[in-house]
């Protein structure tokens, strides 16, 4: 009991997971997103030039398009986290993500690669912004810094696990093997949006009126569309 017990301590001394409860629950949330983006990032290139047939220009000039749209969508997904309820949110573009992760299977040219890259990249982008609404509600109003802190912790394992996995689709070297790893990555969105689900909804929090219309009398703008929220351009956080 004495050896199990001092086993237990050292293991949670080390482990970047936190004790049981809400933060725990979106920490295996991000660790198992994030072992899909160690999945995925390592083994994309050689999937899409050996596996899809696409050139390394091809390749590298499609996600450099699909980058630059998606961050067109971190300001309307943030504004909306802030109106409504981001677990649920969250939840919803992380199916989204699954099923245009799944579409990378049905590319066999270049205009389809650059349709479902830049869909990736859109939710990518708008949801780094939901995270951190959902993170913030998670956290609290004196627990955000540890959050974010533990979360980023999480999210450097889950990359690493994820691109260590990564490495028997490399070693195989087939077409199988890295669509197989296209699978452990969409797996890895569907785990995530259950998990996030398990967590309580967060409906934003209402401000008194008299703030509200103080800030829509600063900004020049309705108190309806409240100013976006800045969030990390980490894509390690999908």
């Amino acid at each position: 009991m004495g050896i199990t017990a001092e086993v237990r301590g050292r293991w949670r001394s080390l482990s970047p997971l936190p004790p049981p409860g809400r933060l725990r629950t979106l920490s295996l949330a991000t660790l198992a997103n994030t072992v899909g983006t160690g999945l995925w990032v390592a083994g994309a290139a050689l999937f899409l030039t050996r596996a899809v047939g696409l050139t390394p220009t091809e390749v590298g000039l499609g996600l450099t398009l699909a980058g630059l749209v998606g961050l067109t969508a971190s300001v309307p997904l943030g504004g909306l986290a802030d109106r409504r309820n981001p677990r649920s949110l969250r939840a919803v573009l992380q199916l989204a993500q699954a099923v245009v992760a799944a579409a990378y299977l049905l590319v066999d040219s270049f205009p389809v690669f650059l349709l479902v890259a830049t869909l990736d990249a859109l939710l990518i982008s708008g949801n780094l912004a939901v995270r951190a609404a959902l993170v913030a509600a998670v956290g609290g109003p004196g627990g955000r810094v540890h959050a974010f802190a533990t979360l980023r912790a999480v999210a450097n394992l889950g990359v690493a696990l994820g691109a260590g996995l990564a490495a028997f689709a490399l070693v195989a070297d087939t077409g199988w093997a890295y669509r197989l790893l296209v699978l452990g990555n969409v797996a890895t969105y569907l785990v995530s949006a259950a998990l996030i689900m398990r967590l309580p909804a967060s409906p934003p929090a209402r401000r008194p009126l008299g703030q509200r219309a103080g800030r829509a009398c600063a900004t020049g703008r309705s108190s309806r569309w409240p100013a976006p929220r800045r969030c990390s351009p980490c894509t390690t956080w999908r």
